[in-house]
């Protein structure tokens, strides 16, 4: 994307120093303060740049998990969780429900399985679990997964998790798929720091284009934690945004006030 660069790599910057100006209108007044008036140009950008997010993001993963220390045979998860937020509507007289009739004769839905506790150390506390394990199980159009029935100490809500990787026992999932909790702190970070969610263009491309672009800034100011981390000495094996951001936006900020507009401070 020779021709968006300029515009990507400030678009990345400005992100990542609008604390409570994330959206494009006040992103692009940071700009017209540096000597130009690129709001026409950026709008070009979010919506016809000729560059694939996905393909530039993906190299730039590559570039941090090179960073990251990791070593031949460390497991990598990824979590697919599609959960959605059910939102009660007002009642209105032109909408009824369908009601539907039909029977149904079912037997047998139901199998015994003794249930079972595991703990986990995470920081200074214990998490306690009760879970049955339902072993492995025939999905159409998907195969054989591992599905495990958790629920967390005296909380009412069970959990269903499944996997189809035969190495990890039912334990095992269960402690797993608690390190989604560094994905939450993502998805905060980048919602209350970065403005993931506020950008207003209605299109679709441009509205992928800003995903992309914080997921960008976020990686920039994970690159800039683990290397001032590495230059102290310290080796904190998963650096938050939330932690690292308020060290360096006034850094950002000179260098983005001595930009004379042509070239970007960021190499």
């Amino acid at each position: 994307m020779p021709a968006g660069r300029h515009y990507f790599r400030a678009a990345i910057l400005s992100i990542a120093i609008a604390w409570g100006k994330r959206n494009v209108s006040n992103l692009c007044r940071q700009l017209d303060q540096r000597g130009f008036r690129p709001r026409e140009r950026f709008n070009n950008f979010f919506l016809k740049g000729r560059w694939s997010p996905v393909n530039e993001l993906q190299k730039k993963a590559y570039e941090l998990l090179e960073k990251s220390g990791l070593r031949k045979g460390d497991v990598i998860e990824i979590f697919i969780d599609d959960t959605k937020k059910n939102k009660r509507g007002k009642k209105m007289a032109a909408i009824s429900k369908f009601f539907d009739p039909t029977t149904l004769s079912v037997r047998n839905l139901f199998f015994r399985k003794k249930k079972q506790r595991c703990s986990f150390l995470r920081g200074e506390r214990e998490s306690t679990f009760t879970y049955v394990d339902a072993d492995w199980l025939d999905v159409k159009g998907i195969g054989r997964l591992h599905l495990v029935l958790s629920r967390k100490r005296n909380k009412p809500g069970i959990l269903g998790i499944v996997t189809d990787d035969p190495s990890l026992s039912a334990s095992e999932i269960i402690e797993v798929y608690g390190q989604r909790w560094h994905i939450e702190v993502f998805f905060k970070d980048a919602k209350q720091l970065l403005g993931l969610g506020q950008y207003q263009n209605g299109t679709c491309h441009s509205a992928v284009t800003h995903l992309h672009l914080v997921c960008f800034a976020y990686a920039l100011l994970t690159h800039v934690a683990i290397e001032r981390d590495r230059a102290q000495g310290k080796r904190k094996k998963h650096p938050c945004l939330s932690a690292c951001l308020p060290g360096q936006q006034e850094n950002f900020k000179t260098s983005f006030a001595a930009w004379p507009g042509k070239t970007s401070p960021i190499t």
